[in-house]
């Protein structure tokens, strides 16, 4: 991310006025490696200078790495509002609210987070990624009858990332033979991942079947990557 700072304030010298798209980018990379570097400061001043040079109605993720940067800086007043203007920019980008929501928990405020995955909730759709995003919220929420109900639907279509997640609800409930199940299945539908490994391992330690997990842990160590 030292690099990529260092890369990027080379660039945004380099640019000139007639690149304004180029110079946003940039800026939104920068600010974003800034925000890794924990320079939140520099990531605010950063989001100010760009969202200042610019009209657009696409700044959504400027406001969010502004309010984020402001709400580990402790101003949280400040971060709201640019929470609540990147989602007035885009409403119905359920990444952006579970964004938000993961912030709101790295700072101890998951009950403030919430509100905004409650606010996600009234999203419509009816493709599998909209199901899919409603349980990912209902997961979040702890509320995991009602995840278990949205994600039936593309896990019914097989939909990997769902049939990912609904592995987890059903941990999460104490279901493992149905968790087993769901890895088991990925498994043969997807073949090997280090995820499905972690599953069954988790599992296995559920159960207290240790040796079982030892040997899931071990092949999905020894996946590439």
């Amino acid at each position: 991310y030292e690099d990529a700072e260092t890369a990027f304030t080379s660039a945004l010298s380099a640019a000139d006025d007639k690149m304004p798209e180029n110079k946003l980018d940039l800026r939104l990379y920068l600010a974003a490696a800034q925000y890794r570097l924990a320079e939140y400061e520099k990531a605010v001043d950063t989001c100010t200078t760009l969202l200042e040079d610019t009209t657009s109605d696409g700044n959504e993720d400027a406001y969010y790495l502004r309010g984020a940067s402001e709400l580990h800086e402790g101003n949280t007043d400040d971060a709201k509002k640019d929470f609540d203007r990147a989602v007035a920019l885009d409403p119905t980008d359920y990444d952006l609210y579970l964004n938000i929501y993961e912030t709101y928990n790295q700072m101890n405020l998951s009950g403030v987070g919430g509100d905004y995955l409650q606010s996600a909730l009234s999203i419509q759709g009816e493709e599998l990624e909209d199901y899919y995003s409603r349980g990912r919220i209902y997961y979040y929420l702890e509320s995991y009858d009602q995840a278990q109900s949205q994600l039936i639907v593309p896990v019914e279509q097989k939909y990997e990332p769902a049939m990912e997640l609904i592995g987890r609800v059903y941990l999460a409930q104490g279901d493992y033979a149905h968790a087993k199940e769901v890895y088991m299945q990925m498994q043969a539908e997807f073949g090997e991942s280090a995820g499905n490994y972690n599953g069954l391992a988790l599992c296995a330690i559920a159960e207290e079947d240790y040796d079982g997990a030892l040997s899931y842990i071990i092949q999905g160590l020894a996946l590439d990557g």
